[in-house]
């Protein structure tokens, strides 16, 4: 299963600039994805 963003990405709270002339918006971001998947083991007693 692929996650997007990962644990390290997106934008958490930083700002945001605009910048006026252009119309260009700019924030600061990460993209990262995870890839989480199932290891099934046996099943031992006392472990």
């Amino acid at each position: 299963m692929r996650i997007a963003p990962g644990v390290n990405g997106g934008n958490a709270g930083a700002g945001v600039a605009y910048d006026p002339r252009t119309g260009w918006a700019f924030l600061g971001g990460i993209h990262q994805p995870v890839v989480y998947s199932a290891n099934p083991e046996p099943y031992a007693p006392g472990r």
